[in-house]
């Protein structure tokens, strides 16, 4: 949809002009199919890099965090 796409981009701009982020990886914590909260990584100085392995670590990381709130 070309809405949506037109707010991505304003949402990039944003990010990279004004908070100076150039890379940006968010990641929903759900618990009971419920989205509690995100973890969220950002770098300003270059871009990052990540391997499916790295999204994978940080899924796992995620249902750490979660597991750890629902206790």
């Amino acid at each position: 949809d070309e809405e949506i796409k037109n707010s991505q981009n304003k949402l990039e701009q944003f990010f990279t002009k004004h908070l100076k982020i150039h890379s940006y990886i968010c990641i929903p914590l759900i618990l009971n199919d419920e989205v509690i909260g995100f973890l969220d990584f950002s770098k300003t100085e270059s871009q990052m890099k990540l391997s499916r392995e790295d999204i994978n670590s940080l899924l796992v990381l995620s249902n750490q965090v979660t597991g750890a709130i629902n206790n």
